[in-house]
């Protein structure tokens, strides 16, 4: 695998029927923000289609906006494990190499009982593995970037979460470093099924063009020089993701 993916909440703004062929022209993998234009089960039919003979792969980020798996409100996690399990079960039909989900955030309330909220989180992840094995769909989750209400920032809390089960881990390179951890996440790399790639200058999430800012590019990709997933620009618009693919390509080379 190896190739170079682009994702971008972005383009969930923009019809599919538009912003698919363009990603097919410049990329060899689209990494889906499946929400808004892009719900998975409303553009499921014309990905079937456009698919064929196209050479176009395809991987999933589940619903980000308003999910929270983590919740305290018992509701409002169900509803966020429903999407995330969702999103596994359209990806299997449509062949998605990857799904990768957020493990969650703190709220003014649940950040006084952390506990109960890794608890959660390994209760939610569990399902969401559970759901994986059944479509057989590769699943990773994603390390958080160091926010207010932030949490699973850690390795030890990503680990805690998929203990025992086959979920991977999606290697967010900006979100490490805001958390000053790539070191530590990089000595999990027999662990990573997926890498997110962008750029910030170290203090908060930016999603910069690789290069304006501190990640250790040639650092991380030479650690990474076994690991055969795909590389995720996360961008934030469409010609961001094609500067940083041609600085990606250089770096590769």
């Amino acid at each position: 695998m190896r190739q170079i993916a682009i994702s971008s909440p972005k383009f969930s703004h923009v019809p599919v029927e538009e912003i698919a062929p363009r990603i097919k022209h410049d990329f060899d993998v689209w990494e889906i923000v499946a929400e808004h234009l892009h719900h998975l089960p409303d553009i499921k039919d014309y990905l079937l289609k456009f698919l064929k003979g196209q050479g176009l792969e395809l991987q999933v980020h589940a619903p980000l906006s308003d999910i929270n798996i983590s919740a305290f409100s018992e509701k409002v996690r169900r509803a966020s494990v429903a999407e995330v399990v969702e999103a596994i079960q359209v990806g299997s039909e449509l062949g998605v190499g990857c799904v990768t989900f957020h493990p969650g955030l703190m709220s003014p309330t649940s950040s006084l009982d952390p506990t109960r909220v890794h608890k959660l989180a390994r209760d939610s992840t569990l399902e969401v593995a559970k759901a994986a094995k059944e479509f057989g769909v590769p699943v990773a989750i994603e390390n958080m970037p160091r926010m207010k209400w932030g949490a699973f920032q850690s390795p030890l809390e990503l680990l805690e979460c998929i203990e025992g089960t086959e979920v991977g881990i999606c290697f967010d390179a900006g979100h490490a470093l805001t958390a000053n951890l790539i070191d530590e996440y990089l000595e999990l790399k027999a662990r990573f099924l997926n890498v997110h790639l962008h750029d910030n200058g170290g203090g908060m999430d930016e999603h910069l063009i690789l290069g304006q800012g501190k990640v250790p590019f040639q650092k991380i990709l030479a650690s990474l020089s076994g690991y055969r997933g795909n590389f995720v620009i996360e961008c934030r618009d469409y010609d961001d993701g094609l500067e940083s693919r041609d600085i990606l390509r250089k770096l590769l080379a």
